[in-house]
């Protein structure tokens, strides 16, 4: 099975979300765009669609970001 570029790159970025909220960060879209290989433009579409989905979730502010609420909850294919 052969993914879209916009698939393979929003189950890359739930994946580095997800090791961030581990680690108790949120990050933000320049570092996730730079992590997957990505084009940033590109990258903060894709994190708005798993954003609208509920798969992540988003902090504005100085010490905002991206992160995942329960990572243990989030399958492959909710992504």
């Amino acid at each position: 099975m052969i993914l879209s570029k916009s698939c393979e790159y929003a189950v890359r970025a739930a994946i580095y979300i997800a090791l961030k909220t581990q680690q108790g960060e949120k990050t933000g879209i320049i570092a996730i765009s730079e992590a997957i290989g990505s084009p940033t433009h590109f990258t903060g579409k894709i994190l708005q669609a798993l954003a609208r989905k509920k798969v992540i979730s988003s902090i504005k502010g100085p010490h905002g970001g991206f992160f995942i609420e329960n990572p243990k909850d989030i399958y492959l294919v909710d992504i």
